[in-house]
C-alpha cells in the first residue's frame, strides 16, 4: 500500500549500495556534515574495504543495492518496493572489487555502526549478506557490542551452495 511500516536506519554491510538508484535515492541515510567529520565517512556511509575511497560506499556489482532494495526500496509504483518502508539505508562497503573481503573490513564496519549509534544515529539493524563463517573473535565481540546497543544483526543464509546441519549449534560463536 505504500504505508510506512518501519523506522530507523538499516546498515547494509556488503559490496556497497548504489545510493543514486531510483528506488533508493530517497531512502538513503544522509550523515550530517559534523558527523561525517567525526566518523570520517562520506554523506551516505563508509568503505572499510582495503582499497578505494574510504568515504564512498558505492556498489560495484549490485548485490548490496539489491539487498538494500529488498529492505527499503521506495514505494513509488516503479521497480521494487522494500519490506521495511520508512527506514533509511546506511551504505557500508566491505567487499573488494575482486570479490574478496577481510575480517578486518567487517570488524571496522561493525565498529563504525557502533560509533554511529553512539553519535545519535538511530541504527536498528545491520544487514550482512556475504559469505563465510564467523570465526574471528573480534567479529563476535563487535556483534555483542551491537547487541548491547539494541541493534539486530541479520545474516544471509544461503549465499553459498553449501548446506549446513544446524541441528547441533553447540559450536556456534553466539546463540
Amino acid at each position: 500500500t505504500g504505508s510506512q511500516n518501519a523506522a530507523g536506519v538499516v546498515a547494509v554491510i556488503d559490496c556497497g549500495v548504489d545510493y543514486e538508484h531510483p528506488d533508493l535515492k530517497d531512502v538513503k541515510y544522509v550523515f550530517p556534515p559534523e558527523l561525517q567529520e567525526k566518523l570520517q565517512c562520506g554523506p551516505y556511509g563508509i568503505n572499510t574495504a582495503e582499497t578505494g575511497d574510504k568515504k564512498n560506499p558505492m556498489d560495484y556489482k549490485s548485490h548490496g543495492t539489491h539487498c538494500a532494495g529488498v529492505i527499503a526500496g521506495a514505494w513509488d509504483g516503479k521497480g521494487i518496493s522494500g519490506l521495511a518502508s520508512g527506514c533509511r539505508i546506511m551504505a557500508i562497503k566491505v567487499i573488494e572489487e575482486d570479490n574478496t573481503m577481510t575480517d578486518l573490513a567487517i570488524v571496522k564496519a561493525m565498529a563504525f555502526v557502533c560509533d554511529a549509534a553512539d553519535s545519535g544515529v538511530d541504527v536498528r539493524v545491520t544487514s550482512n549478506s556475504y559469505s563465510g563463517e564467523i570465526t574471528c573473535p573480534l567479529m563476535v565481540s563487535e556483534i555483542e557490542e551491537l547487541e548491547k546497543r539494541g541493534i539486530v544483526c541479520v545474516y544471509s543464509s544461503g549465499n553459498e551452495s553449501t548446506c549446513f546441519d544446524l541441528s547441533d549449534n553447540s559450536n556456534l560463536p553466539f546463540s
